[in-house]
């Protein structure tokens, strides 16, 4: 059994040679992503799993998947609006993804995010590496005496809700699946429109889908509070970046942290301190010291990566074997 995986990093490889060793099969590792340039590596393999965030949408790639024998990609990703399914339904090739490799890491980096805003670190680092070591104009507001509004109350929406519960915060909730055993920590709104007019604080957890594409613009930006903080840790394009930095120049909200963002492909895991970038928008983004840019590592804990590694490969071997996978997408 011959398995190739793509976008391998570094911090994987304990975690691929386990499983290697525990399921016995061979594992090709390589560490650039899976395109129409990339894909003849794949030739002699018997499976595929890829992790990026870079479309796979040219039809010659599932055909050439097809004609090579790879009836499947497994993704080691929560988030699969990279692959074509269209395509890949017409060409039979099966989807799988990881659907939730640790809630907690990700909800963990959206309260850090939370927490260096709330506190306007932005303002107090600076001033402390210029050995300033006086006071922000204005004291902080604690946590438990705000409103943190959770857009998407699914597995990491909620563990972010219990760890803000247990802070002290209220918390509510906009999520189209209400689930009652979730009450006892936050309360559902009727609509995005009276959380977002609700919260202090805003954090997104969403798929990306042709519902939630642009969900935060202009309009949506415009209903949240002048000091409102906004947090997105799920998927870029659900906020619109020229939206938000209108937004926040214009003192509509007062500040945003983001650990993806709708124009990071090509910038995101490359190395660019000595290169020009050149997103208009996301040289904006980084100018502004009341945004706080994570370079999409939300996930990146041990437990969450062997959970990826593990659960992707687990899902490409039960369609090799069984045709299926509790995991399919499609």
């Amino acid at each position: 059994m011959n398995i190739i995986m793509y976008g391998v990093h570094g911090s994987e490889l304990d975690a691929i040679k386990d499983f290697e060793k525990k399921n016995n099969v061979q594992i090709t590792m390589i560490n650039e992503i899976f395109t129409k340039d990339t894909m003849n590596k794949v030739i002699g393999h018997d499976l595929l799993c890829i992790q990026q965030s870079q479309k796979v949408d040219d039809e010659a790639i599932y055909s050439f998947l097809k004609d090579n024998n790879i009836k499947q990609i497994a993704l080691r990703t929560a988030g699969f609006d990279m692959i074509d399914l269209d395509l890949a339904n017409k060409y039979n090739i099966s989807i799988t993804n990881v659907p939730a490799y640790s809630p907690n890491a990700i909800a963990e980096m959206a309260l850090s995010h939370i927490m260096y805003l709330n506190r306007e670190f932005y303002l107090t680092i600076p001033k402390v590496d210029n050995n300033n070591f006086t006071w922000n104009a204005k004291p902080a507001k604690e946590i438990r005496k705000q409103t943190i509004g959770i857009v998407g109350v699914g597995r990491i929406g909620y563990v972010l809700a219990k760890l803000l519960n247990g802070i002290g915060a209220k918390v509510i909730g906009y999520d189209i699946n209400i689930e009652e055993h979730k009450k006892d920590i936050l309360e559902y709104k009727d609509s995005l429109n009276d959380l977002l007019k609700e919260s202090d604080i805003v954090s997104l957890h969403l798929p990306l889908d042709e519902s939630t594409h642009n969900l935060i613009n202009k309009d949506t930006l415009s209903l949240m509070k002048e000091d409102a903080l906004l947090i997105n840790t799920s998927r870029g394009p659900v906020v619109n970046s020229v939206a938000l930095i209108e937004a926040l120049e214009n003192n509509v909200i007062k500040a945003a942290g983001l650990d993806t963002i709708d124009c990071e492909i090509g910038y995101f895991q490359n190395d660019y301190s000595n290169k020009e970038i050149e997103n208009n928008e996301l040289n904006k983004l980084l100018s502004m010291n009341n945004v706080l840019i994570t370079p999409h590592i939300a996930f990146y804990s041990n437990e969450a990566l062997k959970n990826m590694v593990d659960i992707s490969l687990e899902s490409a071997l039960d369609i090799y074997h069984n045709n299926t996978s509790k995991n399919i997408v499609t």
